[in-house]
């Protein structure tokens, strides 16, 4: 284990932890008390973006009671450098939004289609108007209706009702509000920030509410808001806490299909990146499906995702790694992303580790070396004691490191990723169902069980 690594390591897991958190928790709110100003949560609402219009939606419910100002920043579509694959994103968060609206019972159509340019101009030239917090997040919920329904004539009336700034100041507005959103460290849409952290989406508004009653918020302490997936697997070998249980708790038994005789294992296809904390967060959740359900785990590793992007990207994606890490009892923060030759190790340990049946095994303890414990694959003394914790001997796994057999399979891995219509990790593959992140296991679960004819 290399004591630069560790130094890093080491540097990553305080700047993460909760101490550090507190600390700057604390600056920020003498600062606030010093200049006076109010409390500030931010809606970062990009017109392409269908979560941005969902989590419109939730604070309209949310807002009315809390004590907070809101702006809503309006955004033009990410830059390339953060946003690599957009027709696949688009095409993926237009089905997860209809999905996971009907869970959190908020509006979307069942069979939506991209929002017509035109009217997304017209939509955020309404938005770009200033006004007072609540008067703005009703327009906002109101535009949105009206753009994925693509009704002109209700976004006219929207026009004339509340205004609309004109078109030669649009563009200057939307690139000041994509600087205000990378000074503030994040990069698209469907966001909260709020007090100097970022929270994602609907699936973290339930996050966001803990910190509020937290810092004692009055008006917080009554708000509930339904998530996807409250109650999660821990991977430990002692018992979980409490307030973290496992969700997988079907005792397996045959599957039948319905309105059919015929049994049969269905398979679960992981997508995963050695270089991704959402996989790693993924691991043992996914790990109760082969041990609770009657299904075939088909691991696919892929060279993308990991934290080659924009510092940005990065801070937020390990910040909130490790925020959903803490929620689940995972350990997580003394990292050790690996990098070229490091990563291609992990990937040839892999097809060893397979091809005796510890594929699996091996994941694990090499993403909890690399995410947990600074453990750089690129050493052997590292990637030796992660194999042998995994339950491989050393020596003909030293000996495959130098096989090329991997890299077939995750060329196959990365073409089949696209078939599915998906570019990041963790991906998950079932039947014809398929969906991106961690935070939609829940989805995964339900569709093994509607496959299997279970309630």
């Amino acid at each position: 284990m290399s004591t630069l690594s560790q130094l890093r390591g080491a540097f990553v897991a305080a700047m993460l932890s909760e101490p550090a958190r507190h600390a700057r928790e604390r600056l920020r709110s003498w600062m606030r008390g010093a200049t006076g100003r109010a409390r500030r949560l931010e809606l970062y609402w990009l017109a392409s973006d269908p979560h941005s219009h969902l989590l419109a939606q939730a604070l309209g419910r949310l807002l009315p009671v809390l004590p907070l100002e809101l702006d809503v920043v309006v955004l033009p579509e990410p830059a390339v450098d953060v946003d690599p694959e957009p027709e696949l994103r688009r095409a993926f968060t237009l089905r997860d939004a209809a999905e996971v609206a009907p869970h959190f019972g908020l509006a979307f159509p069942a069979a939506p289609s991209p929002p017509d340019p035109a009217l997304a101009a017209r939509a955020e030239a309404v938005l770009l108007c200033a006004r007072p917090s609540a008067e703005q997040l009703e327009v906002a919920v109101r535009v949105g209706d009206a753009l994925w329904a693509r009704d002109a004539a209700a976004l006219g009336a929207l026009e004339a009702a509340h205004g609309a700034v004109p078109a030669g100041e649009r563009e200057e507005l939307l690139g000041r509000s994509a600087a205000l959103g990378r000074a503030r460290g994040h990069y698209r849409g469907g966001m909260l920030y709020y007090e100097g952290e970022w929270y994602g989406g609907v699936d973290r508004v339930q996050t966001l509410l803990e910190r509020l009653r937290a810092e004692g918020l009055a008006g917080a302490h009554g708000l509930t808001w339904q998530a996807l997936d409250r109650l999660q697997a821990s991977p430990h070998d002692t018992p979980p806490p409490a307030s973290v249980a496992p969700i997988f708790r079907a005792a397996a038994r045959p599957g039948r299909v319905r309105g059919s005789g015929a049994t049969r294992r269905p398979k679960l296809e992981l997508f995963f990146s050695f270089r991704s904390p959402y996989s790693y967060l993924a691991l043992s959740r996914t790990k109760h499906f082969a041990l609770s359900y009657p299904v075939d785990l088909e691991l696919r590793p892929v060279l993308v995702g990991g934290l080659a992007a924009p510092a940005h990207k990065r801070r937020y994606v390990v910040a909130d790694a490790k925020r959903e890490a803490d929620r689940l009892a995972l350990p997580f923060g003394r990292i050790c992303e690996p990098l070229g030759v490091g990563v291609e190790r992990c990937l040839a340990a892999f097809e060893h580790a397979e091809g005796l049946g510890r594929g699996f095994e091996l994941m694990q303890s090499v993403m909890r070396g690399i995410w947990a414990e600074a453990r750089d694959p690129a050493s052997d003394a590292d990637l030796r004691f992660v194999a042998e914790r995994a339950g491989l001997p050393w020596r003909p796994l030293r000996r495959a490191l130098g096989e090329p057999a991997w890299r077939t399979r995750v060329a196959d891995n990365a073409a089949a990723l696209r078939e599915a219509g998906l570019w990041g990790v963790p991906s998950f593959r079932i039947g014809d169902f398929t969906t991106w992140g961690q935070d939609r296991i829940p989805l995964v679960e339900r569709r093994i069980r509607d496959t299997l004819g279970w309630p």
